[in-house]
């Protein structure tokens, strides 16, 4: 069984269109009368909007840092329906620093989304170009330690008080 609403004549907007089913004998046996479908039609949009690189996890070195991540390229067009590309508030990517070859700075292919304010993904839009190239440069992290740090004071607390401790 198949249905089948012809919206080649449709308009923007919501309308409702018949539905035809086949084979028509098997109509009577899902409704008793006729079968409608809503359908919202909107016209279609592109604009272009920033790319931004989330770095996710940790580089598998911990003597080092990331230094930058930057994006190739650093905007992209979204296309679809207009509300929701009026929606899309940036097109982000993951960039995994985990798997990074010992460590090393470098490039990756990240696949692109697009995501509103709320960071949501929204699938009915279609990201240009789909992928990114991350360009990544790690360096060596700075050295920790810890130090003794002893203060010197001038002048006195005032009259009736006293230094109890300082940290």
């Amino acid at each position: 069984m198949s249905a089948l609403a012809d919206v080649s004549k449709a308009q923007p907007g919501q309308r409702e269109y018949p539905v035809q089913i086949f084979p028509t004998e098997l109509r009577d046996i899902v409704t008793n009368g006729p079968l409608m479908v809503k359908v919202a039609i909107e016209p279609i949009k592109t604009r272009r909007v920033s790319v931004i690189l989330i770095p996710k996890g940790e580089l598998p070195d911990p003597s080092l840092r990331l230094e930058s991540l930057l994006s190739d390229p650093t905007r992209a067009s979204v296309t679809g329906p207009r509300s929701q590309v009026d929606a899309v508030d940036h097109i982000r990517g993951f960039v995994e620093l985990g798997d990074l070859i010992n460590g090393a700075s470098g490039e990756k292919t990240v696949e692109l989304e697009a995501v509103d304010a709320r960071d949501r993904v929204l699938n009915a839009v279609r990201c240009e170009p789909l992928f990114a190239r991350a360009r990544l440069a790690v360096a060596a992290a700075p050295e920790e330690r810890t130090v003794l740090v002893v203060p010197s004071f001038k002048g006195s607390p005032a009259m009736g008080y006293i230094t109890r401790s300082y940290t």
